[in-house]
């Protein structure tokens, strides 16, 4: 669909070539088709902390809030993490696949992203500024309410680090309704890992807009750029 090319040039998208592959990627969209959703405007999510805006978007999924675990030494986000499940009904990609680095005395975090869709990888890039731990808001916002992210749920299985990250923006359908997404060390999900992810998304009220799709993790042949 055009919607996740939309999506992915919003990000300052970077198109690479991908290699082609045979089947369909299970779900994860980074926008929603047909309907168009309006955000509240009220009881936007305010946050102690420097901030680039008092008041930030406003998402139809709410705030969540941060995990208490990760504010208390689950470690943090950097690194290389593998999307296993989103929240969105959108259009059908595969293989997410993100990058945080927590970055100027941990006061700003970038992420770099991948993702692939029809047969092809796009990508896009992003500096995010930290509120609170676990609170960042998006630096590049134009003069609208920014674009916000928090690291939601945290937890560790099998030996294997995963986190559960929000992000609420004027960005795309998706990410207007509280996009969240389920990362992961590895690449591979069991159906216990995906029980346990959807558990994560239910608890915290993220399925109220939104239904929770697996993310195809298999033959992704990614180089960063």
């Amino acid at each position: 669909m055009a919607a996740a090319r939309d999506a992915a040039q919003a990000h300052e998208a970077t198109l690479r070539p991908g290699r082609r592959r045979g089947g369909v990627a299970v779900a994860l969209g980074l926008a929603v088709a047909a309907a168009v959703v309006v955000a509240r405007s009220s009881s936007s999510p305010t946050f102690e902390g420097t901030s680039l805006s008092r008041k930030l978007y406003s998402c139809e999924n709410g705030n969540p809030g941060v995990a208490e675990e990760y504010a208390e030494g689950w470690g943090t986000i950097d690194g290389v993490w593998y999307g296993i499940a989103s929240n969105d009904d959108g259009s059908v990609v595969g293989c997410l696949h993100s990058e945080y680095e927590i970055r100027h005395k941990r006061d700003r975090v970038t992420e770099m992203t991948l993702f692939d869709y029809d047969d092809d990888v796009y990508g896009w890039n992003s500096t995010l500024v930290e509120l609170a731990r676990g609170k960042w808001e998006r630096s590049e916002y134009e003069g609208k309410r920014p674009s916000w992210m928090v690291v939601y749920d945290v937890g560790v299985y099998d030996g294997e680090r995963w986190w559960g990250c929000y992000f609420c923006g004027d960005v795309c359908a998706a990410t207007r309704h509280g996009w969240a997404v389920v990362y992961k060390e590895g690449a591979e999900a069991s159906d216990a890992f995906l029980r346990v992810a959807r558990k994560s998304m239910r608890d915290h009220g993220l399925l109220e807009d939104g239904t929770f799709k697996a993310i195809n993790q298999t033959a992704c042949e990614y180089t960063w750029w």
